[in-house]
């Protein structure tokens, strides 16, 4: 899903982001950004763990502005994140989803990507969308994400944080299923004014009124 940057790609109270959970050196990468933060070799068009900061440049200048305050104004002294693996995004089937708790602070969990029939009635309906996301109060989020999340830790660089995969995986690996951010876009839908956003209400109903059906088809942990 592709939500206006309010740091990564958020709207409201929620952040979603690419990991890289590359196993290195006994642990994991855990590096986390926006996609278009992924550098990309043009040529060949692969994807590899390191922030691209030619893309930082043109798609976020309030990143670049920070950076200029944090780093300086010379981009070769900038720092150099990454593990360097390559990387498939769009392929990826989990990705870090954050949320923005009560006092302020944002959590991180895992989370599968928000289900491509929903992903299509909400990018023909962005604008409502938005509005509505903005009315969901924290409390009604919290009720449908998996009950064990971590505290987020930035990085000196605008946008890009740090996961704790090892950490996720001791905890059982807590991810907000298909079903959850079916839940959680119902949520959202409901506050839409007018009808915009019926079309998705209505979806969501249905998809979570057949999900008894699935019975053992989703294979990753479910937070429902």
């Amino acid at each position: 899903m592709s939500w206006p940057a309010v740091h990564g790609t958020a709207v409201g109270n929620f952040a979603m982001y690419e990991l890289c959970d590359r196993a290195i050196d006994g642990g994991h990468c855990g590096l986390y950004m926006p996609g278009i933060f992924i550098k990309v070799h043009e040529r060949s068009w692969k994807f590899y763990c390191q922030i691209h900061w030619p893309a930082v440049c043109v798609s976020d200048p309030g990143a670049v502005s920070l950076m200029h305050e944090m780093h300086g104004t010379d981009k070769d002294c900038w720092p150099n994140l990454g593990c360097g693996a390559r990387i498939v995004p769009w392929k990826q089937p989990l990705k870090v989803l954050e949320i923005r708790m009560n006092n302020g602070s944002w959590q991180a969990m895992r989370a599968v990507r928000v289900p491509d029939r929903l992903d299509a009635l909400i990018q023909k309906n962005m604008f409502e969308w938005h509005r509505a996301a903005d009315k969901v109060t924290l409390e009604e989020i919290q009720s449908v994400v998996p009950l064990r999340s971590q505290a987020v830790h930035r990085l000196t660089v605008p946008g890009a944080s740090w996961f704790d995969v090892q950490e996720w995986i001791n905890n059982g690996k807590p991810t907000l299923s298909a079903d959850g951010w079916t839940e959680i876009c119902k949520i959202i839908a409901q506050k839409g004014d007018g009808s915009a956003l019926a079309p998705i209400y209505d979806l969501c109903c249905q998809m979570l009124a057949g999900r008894g059906n699935r019975g053992s088809q989703n294979k990753i942990p479910s937070v429902r």
